[in-house]
């Protein structure tokens, strides 16, 4: 069942009231008549298919949160549906874009103090033995995740799958251990 010209603003307007009283059944209803609408509101924002339906995902549950709080009297309830998923689908843009600007000026930001490779940099300001006990120093989990990038070769992205450690959470650790070794290792050498 597709929303169409026989679906009024006044029969989408009670689903969603029902829907506001926690009516499931009307919920699946609205999800019936507007789903594929909002899903292609959805794709023509967010552009990648699966992350297009995640958000669509998103949208519907927060239409199915706050439907108690539509108010059909400032506007269409297919313009209220919409402009939640709109709104999600821009959040997401956002939130992808700032990510991947952060990603470039932490990735610029270690290659301008980092030589070809970070491990070398390390040991190049001491000896090994002084590197092991540095890194015995470290909290556990920023000397594992340390030790599991630079000898055994481990991106974040596979520290992240192989700890279960959000990616975000092994980017900080492994910053934050970078940083606690360079300044042990520097201390070392004065």
């Amino acid at each position: 069942m597709e929303c169409s010209a026989t679906t009024s603003a006044e029969e989408l307007g009670d689903l969603l009231a029902r829907c506001g009283q926690d009516d499931h059944a009307a919920f699946r209803t609205v999800y019936e008549l507007v789903g594929s609408r909002v899903h292609g509101v959805v794709r023509s924002i967010v552009r990648d298919p699966a992350r297009s339906e995640e958000v669509t995902q998103e949208a519907f549950t927060q239409i199915w949160a706050k439907a108690a709080q539509c108010d059909v009297t400032d506007g269409s309830p297919m313009g209220w549906v919409i402009s939640i998923a709109r709104r999600r689908a821009i959040d997401c843009v956002r939130s992808e874009v700032a990510r991947r600007r952060r990603d470039e000026l932490w990735t610029s930001s270690i290659e301008e103090r980092l030589d070809d490779d970070p491990g070398d940099v390390v040991v190049s300001n001491a000896s090994r033995e002084e590197v092991l006990s540095a890194l015995k120093a470290l909290p556990g989990d920023q000397a594992m995740l340390i030790s599991l990038a630079f000898y055994e070769g481990l991106s974040h992205v596979e520290l992240s799958k192989a700890t279960g450690v959000p990616l975000g959470t092994v980017k900080s650790r492994v910053r934050a251990g970078m940083r606690a070794l360079a300044r042990m290792l520097t201390a070392s050498d004065v």
